[in-house]
Formats: structure tokens, sequence, C-alpha cells
């Protein structure tokens, strides 16, 4: 029979793991490690209420604007703020309040 494979559940040796067209996906306990969906806020019709894309979409505006020449040459100056130059911690602190944001609109409870 050979050795073990260690990426293989147990018992799966090799021999006939992979399935033939047509043939069910074996069951056991490797199929806890099918990823799961995603919850979505959605409205009773099923779908992602209008609202929240709106946010995103208005969120990603926000982001290229930000992140666009005329509001980025506010920053280009060379002074120091708690000794780390004004233009990279500006770049960073927007970065970092555009990432809290999309994860405050994609974990608050639906409307």
């Amino acid at each position: 029979m050979g050795p073990q494979n260690p990426i293989l559940p147990p018992g799966r040796h090799g021999r006939g793991f992979l399935r033939k067209k047509g043939q069910a996906m074996p069951t056991g306990p490797h199929d806890a490690l099918q990823p799961k969906a995603l919850p979505v806020a959605t409205t009773a019709s099923g779908s992602a209420t209008t609202r929240d894309s709106q946010r995103l979409v208005a969120l990603f505006a926000a982001a290229l604007l930000l992140f666009n020449f005329p509001l980025l040459a506010l920053w280009d100056h060379s002074a120091l703020v708690l000794g780390l130059p004004l233009f990279p911690l500006a770049l960073f602190v927007i970065w970092a309040a555009l990432i809290v944001v999309l994860a405050w609109l994609m974990e608050r409870l639906p409307d």
C-alpha cells in the first residue's frame, strides 16, 4: 500500500481519492473544511439593500477623491508631526480611516 500522504485526509491514501466525472464528492470529516457562504444584508426579496450599495459606492468615490492629486497636494509640505513627515502620515491616516469606515459599513446590522 505505500506511505500515507500527510496532505490527504485520514483513510485516503491517494488511490481513488480523485473523483471521476459524474461521481459525487466523498463525504467525511474533511467536509468541515469547505468554505461557507458569508451572510449579506438582504431585504425581504433576498437582494442586497440599495442603501448599503449606495454607501459603498460613496465610500469608493471618497477614496478616489482623497487619494487623487488636488487633495493630496494639501499634505505635501516639509512639516513633521511627532517626528514623522506629514505626507506619508496623512496617507496612512486616510487609508486607515477608509478601512475603519468600510468595516463599520460591512459589520453593522441591516436597516
